[in-house]
């Protein structure tokens, strides 16, 4: 290998260390689907340390052998994993926050080219496959818009099963849908059309990456990747097989939009922790054209 073979190497796997992000991720409890928040404390060969933020603990709380999805690919020896379970908990005054130790340990697909390493004790983002971060981004962006638009097809299949596995009348039908329906359908485009801004901006500016703190609005994207429906909320409203069925992919859905903001949330990170204010997307294409 060369010197500019390793110098490109080199801008393509990089890291930094998972003591710089303080940036919360999005995890859920696996019974109840309950979304929470939560910080990165460290991790080891066992599992890692989280913490819920005192602003979280007001409205969630951990428990011993509560399951875990943590949206978040963790990498050790070549496999993937990114759900477990709570190993212990006890509240930190000194933190101001719930600290958790956590098993990780059933594995998961790896989506993206960034992951928690194990081994390395740090966050990497490998470009190989797509040369720059912005790439990367507008990928992110365009997966997400699409799982969003997956939910309103679910939510477009569901409306005309309604009258027969419900068997309401037509002014209860028409409120259970103006309730459940007409809202979420709102918001889910809503949300659509501010990824789409995000993917303008990205596609425009090649610089994105390394600005992207300054481009991007980590609390409103949070916002728009949040679930679109109330899991437990649609699930005792519908008892039916089918619906329990339609409810579940849309959840799973869900669950792909979280694993993506945490992709986010790593990368703007990296943004974050790098000390060289050039564009490094930028030095990667001309490191390429060499």
């Amino acid at each position: 290998m060369t010197t500019d073979d390793s110098n490109i190497e080199l801008r393509r796997e990089e890291r930094f260390s998972i003591n710089s992000v303080t940036l919360p991720f999005l995890a859920t409890r696996i019974e109840d689907m309950a979304l929470f928040q939560y910080l990165l404390l460290d991790i080891s060969m066992h599992g890692a340390r989280i913490i819920l933020p005192q602003w979280v603990v007001k409205r969630e709380l951990l428990h011993q052998d509560e399951g875990i999805d943590f949206h978040l690919p963790f990498l050790f020896h070549g496999e993937t994993f990114n759900k477990g379970s709570v190993a212990w908990a006890k509240w930190d005054e000194e933190k101001g926050g719930q600290v958790c130790g956590v098993r990780i340990d059933v594995r998961a697909p790896l989506y993206y080219p960034v992951f928690v390493s194990f081994e390395g004790q740090s966050i990497t983002m490998d470009m190989t496959e797509f040369q720059t971060s912005r790439n990367l981004l507008a990928k992110i962006l365009k997966d997400t818009i699409l799982l969003k638009r997956g939910i309103l097809i679910y939510l477009r299949h569901i409306k005309p099963v309604l009258p027969r596995i419900t068997g309401y009348d037509a002014l209860k039908l028409e409120q259970l849908q103006s309730f459940l329906f007409a809202h979420v359908r709102e918001n889910i485009e809503r949300n659509i059309e501010i990824l789409a801004g995000y993917l303008h901006i990205i596609e425009d500016d090649a610089c994105s990456q390394s600005r992207m703190q300054q481009l991007f609005d980590l609390e409103e994207l949070r916002l728009v990747m949040e679930p679109e429906l109330d899991a437990s909320v649609w699930s005792n409203a519908f008892e039916q097989d089918v619906m329990r069925q339609y409810i579940g992919a849309i959840v799973s859905l869900e669950k792909k939009v979280f694993y993506n903001y945490n992709t986010l949330v790593m990368i703007y990170a990296h943004g974050l922790a790098k000390s060289d204010p050039a564009c490094l997307d930028l030095d990667l294409e001309i490191a390429d054209g060499i």
